[in-house]
């Protein structure tokens, strides 16, 4: 067996090690808040507890390609993300400890699309960022007396993009089919140096060895998914929709480059492994239904209404498997059932409309050795001039796992414009 055969083994036993020390809900390959990702592409519908029917008008297709709007509408959304990891490479782990999560911040452009009508179809185009995978960066540098000092730095970055195409059909004046295809495009760089200078006594004179280690991992994923969505309006003010998202065609290619440098002794030491694996993605079932109440109508410009809605998800995590240079990684996995409330409160004239959204989701995690639930409160707030229309909102994630508090936040600001008539 060469040595590059014993790198990729050391890394396996690494991995392992790792996930059986039980402090931490996530694994090294999951992404930066929840396994079942997040909303990053709409502040509405993250302030209504991301709830499919409240997606804005250009990303009305992404959650359920059959609630795409008849409007032509663009826009973009802003993503502002604060989140926190406990034990991860090093840190909670052997290396460094910590009495509390590590925070760190996202932000960004998370999406851009619009929709439009193409003769008797409702068609969604556009992209966004479908999921964050990085945990927070670190830099610990401890000093000591006669040029010794010990150095920890972790640099992590990465996201999933996601280019999507949607279209819809109305069977008839009550049913609506919609499809939508994917394709998530992403990676996830990791950047670790230990370094180390310290004096050990030789023979009666001294001498510092001074020597460190340096892991940079590449890993850029491909996926393509498809979704099929059905609507029914069961009456004029009670909407009924089912999703079905399936993955097909997953790989990730991997690059391992480890280096270590002894100063003292002159040695220098590098060694690099490539590989192609499988990727898993899981299949994803949702099902919810919306009802409309006027509150005070006075004609079709001026009126009032709320409008509630529930939705419930269930993720197929239970035949899960994470392989790394073409070797499983054991993961006890079980599906995750999540189940959102949301409601928005409109004030309708024809030149302007205002909202206040809120909302509530229970988020189970799929790791079965640590029970892990995140309880999401979210809210917003949206104001529509004219043509234009701007939406704030806010998911606040809490949860206690393993006696650790777990906390992370949201905040989106999402800008749109609607062409044509405003009837």
């Amino acid at each position: 067996m060469n040595r590059t055969y014993y790198f990729i083994f050391f890394i396996l036993l690494m991995n392992l090690f790792v996930f059986s020390q039980n402090f931490e809900y996530r694994t090294e390959e999951s992404p930066a808040i929840s396994w079942n990702s997040i909303n990053l592409f709409d502040a509405r519908q993250l302030g209504t507890g991301d709830i499919s029917f409240f997606s804005s008008r250009p990303f009305s297709g992404i959650s359920n390609p059959a609630l795409i709007t008849t409007c032509i509408s663009t826009g973009f959304n802003l993503s502002a993300v604060i989140f926190d990891a406990f034990q991860y490479r090093g840190i909670n782990e052997g290396v460094k400890t910590t009495t509390a999560p590590l925070l760190d911040i996202y932000g960004n452009i998370s999406s851009l699309a619009g929709s439009f009508n193409l003769s008797i179809f409702k068609v969604n185009i556009g992209w966004y960022v479908s999921d964050i995978l990085r945990f927070p960066s670190f830099n610990f540098r401890n000093e000591y007396s006669d040029n010794q000092y010990d150095y920890y730095k972790g640099v992590f970055s990465g996201q999933l993009n996601n280019f999507f195409s949607a279209i819809s059909y109305d069977i008839n004046k009550k049913l609506t089919l919609g499809l939508k295809l994917n394709y998530v495009s992403g990676t996830r760089n990791i950047n670790l140096t230990d370094e180390s200078s310290y004096n050990y006594p030789i023979n009666g004179s001294t001498i510092n060895v001074k020597k460190s280690t340096e892991t940079v991992q590449t890993n850029k994923i491909n996926q393509i998914k498809t979704t099929i969505g059905l609507s029914y309006k069961i009456k004029p003010d009670i909407l009924l929709a089912f999703a079905f998202e399936y993955p097909f065609n997953n790989n990730v290619k991997r690059t391992i480059k480890r280096s270590f440098i002894n100063e003292t002794q002159n040695i220098n030491f590098t060694n690099t492994a490539n590989i192609s694996d499988s990727y898993y993605s899981p299949k994803k079932l949702s099902l919810g239904i919306k009802k409309d109440f006027n509150i005070a109508y006075k004609n079709t410009h001026n009126y009032k209404k709320l409008s509630l809605a529930f939705e419930t998800k269930l993720i197929l995590w239970s035949d899960y498997k994470y392989i790394l240079f073409g070797e499983e990684i054991l993961r006890d996995m079980k599906n995750s059932f999540i189940t959102g409330l949301g409601l928005e409160y409109g004030i309708y004239s024809k030149k302007k409309d205002l909202f206040f959204r809120a909302g509530f989701k229970l988020d189970p995690q799929p790791v079965n050795i640590i029970s892990t639930v995140f309880k999401v409160l979210s809210s917003g707030f949206g104001i529509r001039y004219r043509r234009f229309s701007s939406d704030i909102g806010l998911a606040y994630w809490f949860a206690k796992s393993n006696g650790i508090n777990r906390n992370n936040i949201i905040i989106s600001s999402t800008i749109s414009y609607r062409f044509g008539r405003i009837k």
